[in-house]
């Protein structure tokens, strides 16, 4: 099992399997609008932009899991990340990271690396 077997819903309801990503570098970040970090996406949407065209790809991961700092709609999270900080790197439909309702690649990487 790795990251490439997972599959993803991309934040505009369109299917984003792992795979992919094949010969990439990832990173897999969570993200959410209302945080202290939300000023996040503009240093990710950077790293994008400097190393994409070397096979780097940054997946963000909106999540309402922490403090509940993410309780926007998809088109709405969407919206923000375009509008506020010019993010075209791909991002993931919003979900659940911890616990056990937590997607598959979520569980997987705590069992791999901890949590």
């Amino acid at each position: 099992m790795n990251f490439h077997n997972f599959e993803f819903t991309s934040i505009d309801g369109q299917p984003l399997p792992a795979k992919s990503f094949a010969g990439k570098a990832v990173l897999v970040v969570n993200t959410a609008s209302f945080c202290g970090f939300t000023k996040q996406y503009a240093g990710l949407q950077a790293l994008w932009q400097k190393y994409r065209d070397r096979g780097f790809l940054v997946l963000g991961v909106p999540s309402n899991d922490f403090g509940a700092q993410e309780p926007g709609t998809a088109s709405e999270i969407k919206t923000f990340c375009e509008t506020n900080f010019a993010v075209d790197f791909p991002l993931a439909g919003k979900l659940k990271v911890t616990g056990p309702d937590a997607h598959p690649f979520y569980k997987w990487a705590a069992g791999e690396v901890g949590e």
